[in-house]
């Protein structure tokens, strides 16, 4: 196929930027801002709406980055 080493080489350097992300956020405690949005994504799973029963001054793309982070929590 044309174009696979090219989607080879973006996976690659989206799972490395992940692993540098979650080993320095892994290295901290979870203070309540990162809290918030763990809860957030949590509630959304069961639900409820963002910016309706969510509110949040933030736009949703923090909330779906910390849903990455609430499913490898689930998965354990």
């Amino acid at each position: 196929m044309m174009g696979d080493g090219n989607f080879r080489s973006t996976a690659v350097v989206v799972g490395l930027l992940a692993a540098l992300c979650a080993l320095a956020a892994g290295l901290s405690y979870v203070n309540h801002d990162a809290s918030w949005y763990l809860y957030v994504v949590q509630r959304a799973w069961h639900g409820a709406t963002l910016y309706r029963d969510l509110i949040d001054t933030n736009p949703p793309l923090i909330v779906w980055l910390s849903g990455a982070a609430n499913a490898i929590s689930r998965s354990r």
